[in-house]
């Protein structure tokens, strides 16, 4: 891997980071990195294996193309439902849930 691609890797990781509202910290600890290392990443610092890639698109629900190249896959399924329903925490996601359900029987 390349020090460019590093490097915009590093940048996407930390928009997708700070657009879902969450911290260096946070993001470091649920991908099971340390936040200096994710620090080193985010600046394109530092290289990373594809098991912190994997890591870290999955807690941002994100795909490892996606984080690499800019851009989904075709056939990729995320959507901009998936990304709005991954903002909300676990709680959250449990009471949106029969929301979600009554919302789809209306539009039967």
């Amino acid at each position: 891997m390349d020090n460019i691609l590093c490097r915009e890797a590093g940048i996407r990781i930390r928009e997708i980071r700070k657009t879902k509202g969450m911290t260096r910290d946070r993001l470091a600890e649920k991908a099971g990195i340390s936040s200096k290392f994710l620090y080193e990443v985010e600046q394109g610092k530092k290289r990373f294996s594809a098991e912190v890639l994997c890591g870290i698109a999955k807690v941002l629900d994100v795909s490892c193309d996606y984080i690499m190249f800019g851009e989904q896959l075709e056939g990729d399924e995320k959507t901009g439902i998936s990304e709005v329903i991954s903002l909300f925490d676990s709680n959250q996601k449990q009471k949106l849930i029969p929301v979600l359900q009554a919302l789809y029987e209306m539009l039967e």
